[in-house]
């Protein structure tokens, strides 16, 4: 059950975000207004570069089909936006892949799903996670990341529900 709201707060409009990670269980992600404008310094070429170096930092040959023969937004596990075919959703929830999950997915400005839950991704999340200001659905679950959630987003307001 995914939860997403906007919520006003003393004139101060804040982004609410459901995610699940094993080690804490269901939280609630309440974001300060981030600058919209970092977003736009990146565009539909940088989204591509950034599956192609998300897909270098897998073990083995995985996501074969992710090659110029398709357009990156017709890759297996992509969404894009209708408008301006900006990637905005990465489901890659079991797919046996294994390897770490590289920072690049930070440059992924418009994602607002991303769930890599089911796979054997390894070492900790990267803090890139934490430019994702439209991110509205995180699942990183049954995969064997170490650590916890980063201290770069102390930043935000995580709230733990039931």
């Amino acid at each position: 059950m995914r939860e997403v709201r906007e919520i006003l707060t003393i004139g101060r409009k804040y982004r609410s975000l459901e995610i699940w990670i094993p080690a804490v269980g269901h939280v609630n992600w309440k974001r300060h207004g981030a600058k919209v404008s970092e977003a736009s310094k990146f565009n539909n070429e940088t989204d591509k570069q950034a599956l192609v170096e998300f897909q270098s930092h897998l073990s083995e040959n995985s996501l074969a089909s992710w090659n110029d023969s398709f357009a990156f937004c017709k890759w297996t596990g992509v969404t894009c936006g209708r408008r301006h075919k900006r990637v905005t959703g990465l489901d890659l929830s079991g797919m046996k892949l294994s390897g770490a999950i590289s920072p690049s997915i930070g440059n992924l400005s418009f994602l607002t799903s991303l769930s890599l839950s089911g796979n054997s991704f390894h070492g900790s999340i990267p803090l890139e996670v934490g430019k994702l200001f439209w991110l509205q659905h995180l699942n990183m679950s049954s995969n064997v990341l170490g650590g916890g959630i980063p201290a770069h987003f102390l930043h935000l307001c995580f709230c733990l529900s039931e």
